[in-house]
């Protein structure tokens, strides 16, 4: 990695510039470069593919499909400026979505809404695979264009605003290619990996998805949900939110692939706040998560969840304060799915190399975890022990047929989820990109130690006594990733590991006496740091796996999926006491509890 920083800024501006002198003129034109003309219809061998795949009529003649092919087609064929070569590479992406959100708080509806979009993700590619727009970080990572088309299936204007579309990505492509080249001229990189690998065409015509959710019916049961928190007086603010989203996914390349499939996916999350004595906010969640609506918990079950939430709430308003804390630390349960969802995608996921920067530590064999831990990823099955995996797939967002994979066997790392974009640790794709990136699917993480949920709770003790403390902490409960606290976490990684600040909200800690055994509920406790050693000495449970759903920070497709872990032990984790400055609680109580 350069360690002059004004060098590198000196070389990405001369590149920057070569580039626009040559390309100013086109684009400040009105007319689109190439295409200047109306779109005709050309032959096409994606619409001969189209025709020849398996499925009914109705989805082998998509008119959404077919603008995509033809279009695309005539990109392929047409689109260049003078002095700059054709794409060698472009797919068109294509995405419908329908969502339903209804929100209320204390019985009465805050909102709903019934939504409807329709976006495209455009990839040109301009050079060769061994150097394209893509590479050397040029662009600044502009590769696709993505913008919104008409909701009708109509040929034409869906034809206009991909053509619109592709031209404005073109331009960028072209502009980065010759910034990229420029750079090349005053760096030496070794090992550079090339910008793009082969994959094999697929052609997989599925049927799309409409939203057939009941919005009166589930305007009822939310509201009722939210009645739920009239029963208990010591709670300030409270919400239940129903998202309903489903997702027709087109993808045509000039590869050939082809792929439509159906994406579902229903939330029910429920937050809830009250305030101690002395100010401080005391926040926890719930979250029903189901591939369909119709698969969520029945109403009394998700009823008594909040009731437990409640509860909870209430017991930690009135729960001593947390000190500052630093040594092991057991997460149980819940607590420890959500702690793998945000540890784990960095180390089992193949990272972009733009050629600068690159993170030399990641290596193939090389120990990752603990000598007792093994992770599987498998976006394919669909239960575990009779217990269903939200999500997955079995074709990624780049059209490349998905593989199980074996990421790390007793500690070592064996291999990582990848992408079409190679890196140094993989030069093709298994199928996992997700939104652009490369993130795991249904993850398993499993020990061989032979340990049980009870000996790590002895271990955890045992360390404490090592290292002179007076207590150690068990962590039950985190606010999930995707309501509020853990939002952060959804940023990079590095931040995570052995960096500084708040990483997810633990909810529920208990501070265990190392003489005693005796568990003390506390309040406030905030995760600082999480050192990097802790993934060579996790110690995990052997015999209380449970499924979880989850959102990995890797995963940019705004997707929950399911993952497998038990409980886990981390040997070195930084709390912090709770802030000082609170605000007060309101000086009357809720108008609702006075009658």
């Amino acid at each position: 990695m350069f360690s002059d920083s004004r060098y590198f800024g000196r070389s990405i501006l001369t590149g920057v510039l070569a580039g626009s002198v040559s390309l100013l003129a086109c684009l400040l034109a009105s007319v689109p470069v190439g295409l200047a003309q109306a779109p005709v219809a050309v032959d096409l061998p994606v619409s001969a593919q189209l025709q020849s795949a398996s499925g009914s009529e109705s989805e082998k003649s998509d008119v959404v499909l077919k603008a995509m092919g033809d279009e695309l087609a005539r990109t392929m064929k047409s689109l260049k400026l003078p002095a700059y070569p054709l794409p060698y590479f472009g797919s068109f992406d294509v995405t419908d979505e329908q969502s339903m959100q209804i929100t209320a708080s204390f019985g009465a509806l805050s909102s709903r809404d019934v939504m409807r979009s329709r976006q495209s993700d455009i990839t040109l590619r301009v050079g060769d695979k061994r150097l394209d727009n893509s590479s050397m970080g040029a662009g600044l990572g502009m590769l696709s264009q993505r913008g919104s088309l008409v909701l009708e299936d109509n040929y034409d204007a869906l034809r206009r605003d991909l053509w619109m579309q592709a031209d404005r990505t073109y331009k960028q492509a072209v502009e980065s290619l010759t910034s990229a080249k420029a750079q090349l001229k005053y760096v030496n990189i070794e090992d550079r990996p090339d910008s793009f690998s082969d994959a094999k065409p697929v052609v997989s015509i599925g049927r799309g998805v409409t939203l057939d959710a009941d919005l009166e019916q589930w305007s009822k049961r939310i509201r009722a949900l939210s009645s739920v928190f009239k029963e208990f007086r010591s709670i300030r603010e409270s919400s239940v939110v129903l998202n309903v989203r489903v997702r027709t996914k087109r993808l045509v390349n000039s590869e050939g692939t082809i792929v439509k499939t159906g994406e579902t996916g229903a939330l029910v999350f429920v937050s809830a706040a009250a305030q101690s004595k002395d100010g401080m906010t005391i926040s926890d969640g719930e979250v029903f998560a189901a591939d369909k609506d119709s698969e969520l918990p029945s109403q009394e079950e998700m009823e008594s969840s909040i009731r437990r939430l409640c509860q909870r709430i209430e017991a930690l308003t009135a729960a001593p304060r947390a000190a500052d804390y630093q040594g092991p630390v057991l997460f149980e349960k819940q607590a420890a799915g959500e702690l793998v969802a945000t540890l784990l995608p960095s180390v089992v996921c193949a990272r972009g190399d733009t050629g600068f920067g690159s993170d030399e530590e990641q290596k193939l064999g090389k120990p990752v975890l603990a000598n007792s831990i093994s992770v599987l990823d498998d976006p394919i099955v669909k239960s575990y022990k009779g217990k269903t995996l939200k999500s997955g797939w079995s074709i990624d967002y780049e059209g490349v047929q998905t593989r199980p994979l074996r990421l790390v066997e007793k500690g070592v790392l064996k291999e990582v989820c990848s992408t079409r974009t190679p890196s140094q640790l993989s030069k093709i794709s298994n199928g996992h990109n997700r939104g652009g990136s490369a993130s795991p699917g249904h993850l398993f993480l499993s020990s061989d130690a032979g340990v049980g949920l009870s000996g790590l709770r002895q271990k955890l003790i045992e360390d404490g006594k090592k290292e002179g403390l007076d207590s150690v902490l068990i962590v039950r409960r985190t606010m999930p990733s995707f309501l509020g606290s853990g939002s952060s976490r959804s940023l990079d990684l590095i931040r995570f590991i052995g960096g500084r600040g708040s990483i997810f909200g633990p909810s529920v800690v208990y501070k265990v006496d190392i003489k005693t055994g005796k568990e003390e509920l506390i309040r406030g406790a905030r995760i600082k740091t999480i050192s990097k050693k802790n993934l060579l000495t996790m110690q995990a449970a052997s015999d209380d796996a449970e499924v979880y759903t989850v959102s990995y920070p890797t995963d940019r497709s705004a997707t929950t999926i399911g993952l497998v872990t038990p409980s886990v032990l981390l040997s070195d984790v930084e709390f912090a006491k709770p802030q000082r400055t609170t605000e007060l609680p309101p000086y009357l109580e809720n108008p609702y509890f006075e009658k």
